[in-house]
C-alpha cells in the first residue's frame, strides 16, 4: 500500500451502527416490493422470500411468549411460596398446642423441627472458633414434603385426624398448588430453550439468505450497487461511498525546522544522560555505585561483591 492509499494521519473510517436482523429484513422486503417486485433475486420472487424468512419471525413472535410466561409463573411462585410458609407455620403451631402431641412429640421431630427437650441453651458470647455457625435455611417446598411423609407416617386419617383442628387435607393443597408451579415453571424453561435453538437456527438461514439476495442484486444486469433497489434495501452505493479513511489531525501550519532540529538535539542529551547515569548495587547496609564505562572488577575495590545490581529510577523533565 502506497502513502497516497494510506497517509500516516489518517485512520479507517468506521462503519455506522448495523441493524438487526428484523429491521435488515424488513427494509429488504419493503425495498423489492415497492422498487423491483417482478424482479427475481437468488431465483426467488419476493413472496417465496417472505415465506423463506418467516421462521425466524415467528421463532421471535414464540420466544417472547415464553419469556411471559415464565414471568408470571415466577411471580406465581413467589405468591404461593408466601403462601405455603404461613400455612406451614400454622401447622407447626397446631402441633405444639394440640394436648395429644407437644413440643417434645415424636410427630414434632418427624417433622424436622427440634424437641424442646433436645434443645441446647442459647448462648451469647461466640464459641472459641469465631462466630456462631448459622443454620442452614430449609426451602418451603422440602419443609413441605418432610412435614407431609410424618403426618402420614403418624397414622392420621387426612381426613378426619386433625391436630388443633387442621387435618393433612386442610393444608396439602398450599404444597400442591406450588409444586404444580413449580412444574410448569420447569416445562417452560425447557421450551424456552428449545425457542432459542430454533430462533438461531432460522436466523442463520435467514442471513444466508438475505446474502444471497444482495449478491443477486450487485450482479443483476440491470441493477448492481448503484441501483435504487440497493440503495432502498438500506446499503450504500457504491458512487456514494466516502473514503473508508478519516482525518484524525490536521496542523494549521507545518513545524519549522529548526524546531524539529532543535527537539533532536534535546532529545539526544536526554539519552546520553541515561546511559551515562550510575548504577546502584545494595550488599546489606552498604552502597556502591557504578559507571558503565568502568570494569565490573571494580565493584571489588569498593567491598561489594558483584551480584545483583539495579539502575536506580531516574525522573527527567519533560
Amino acid at each position: 500500500m502506497t502513502t497516497s492509499d494510506n497517509p500516516t494521519n489518517v485512520v479507517p473510517n468506521s462503519s455506522g451502527p448495523r441493524l438487526n436482523l428484523v429491521k435488515k429484513l424488513g427494509k429488504i422486503k419493503s425495498a423489492w416490493g415497492e422498487v423491483a417486485q417482478q424482479v427475481k433475486l437468488a431465483e426467488l420472487t419476493p413472496a417465496e422470500f417472505r415465506a423463506a424468512t418467516n421462521a425466524s419471525l415467528e421463532a421471535r413472535a414464540t420466544l417472547e411468549v415464553s419469556k411471559a410466561r415464565i414471568s408470571a409463573l415466577v411471580s406465581e411462585r413467589l405468591a404461593r411460596q408466601a403462601a405455603l410458609r404461613a400455612m406451614l407455620k400454622r401447622v407447626a403451631s397446631a402441633v405444639l398446642t394440640d394436648p395429644g402431641h407437644g413440643d417434645n412429640s415424636s410427630l414434632y421431630r418427624a417433622m424436622g423441627f427440634v424437641p424442646s427437650s433436645e434443645r441446647k441453651p442459647r448462648t451469647t458470647a461466640p464459641s472459641s472458633g469465631g462466630a456462631r455457625p448459622r443454620k442452614a435455611i430449609v426451602s418451603p417446598i422440602n419443609r413441605f414434603r418432610r412435614m407431609v411423609a410424618a403426618w402420614q407416617e403418624s397414622g392420621l386419617d387426612p381426613e378426619t385426624g386433625k391436630v388443633a383442628g387442621l387435618s393433612l387435607n386442610d393444608w396439602k393443597p398450599a404444597g400442591d398448588a406450588l409444586l404444580e408451579t413449580q412444574n410448569g415453571l420447569r416445562r417452560e424453561k425447557a421450551g424456552r430453550s428449545a425457542a432459542v435453538g430454533l430462533k438461531k437456527a432460522a436466523d442463520k438461514a435467514t442471513r444466508a439468505l438475505i446474502k444471497k439476495v444482495v449478491a443477486g442484486v450487485i450482479a443483476a444486469p440491470g441493477l448492481g450497487e448503484n441501483s435504487a433497489l440497493y440503495r432502498a434495501m438500506g446499503y450504500i452505493p457504491a458512487n456514494e461511498r466516502a473514503s473508508r479513511y478519516r482525518r484524525v489531525t490536521q496542523l494549521s501550519e507545518p513545524i519549522p525546522s529548526e524546531v524539529l532540529l532543535e527537539q533532536g538535539v534535546q532529545m539526544s542529551a536526554e539519552s546520553q544522560k541515561r546511559e551515562a547515569a550510575p548504577e546502584t548495587v545494595w550488599q546489606g547496609e552498604a552502597r556502591c555505585e557504578l559507571n558503565p564505562q568502568q570494569p565490573p572488577g571494580s565493584l571489588e575495590s569498593r567491598g561489594c561483591d558483584n551480584l545483583q545490581y539495579q539502575r536506580p529510577q531516574l525522573t527527567y523533565p519533560p
